[in-house]
């Protein structure tokens, strides 16, 4: 099933502005599809918008747990 998955972050947490912020957002870059994978989970396409500080990703997965279980981890790392 597709899911959209939203991500909002104020200017404070933008990886645009945040060093720290950008820093970890990079290492979580290489990481994200093999994380996904084992989860299940297949990250079609990410659409980001900067003005609004949200990003759009669509993802091909087995069921929302998946999504959230998925981005837990990587949250984590």
């Amino acid at each position: 099933m597709l899911y959209m998955v939203e991500a909002v972050h104020g200017p404070e947490t933008c990886p645009g502005a945040n060093v720290d912020v950008r820093q970890k957002a990079m290492s979580m870059g290489p990481k994200m599809a093999d994380v996904a994978k084992a989860h299940g989970v297949i990250l079609q396409r990410t659409w980001v918008s900067w003005a609004d500080h949200t990003s759009y990703t669509l993802a091909d997965a087995p069921g929302a747990h998946a999504i959230e279980d998925t981005l837990d981890e990587l949250a984590s790392r």
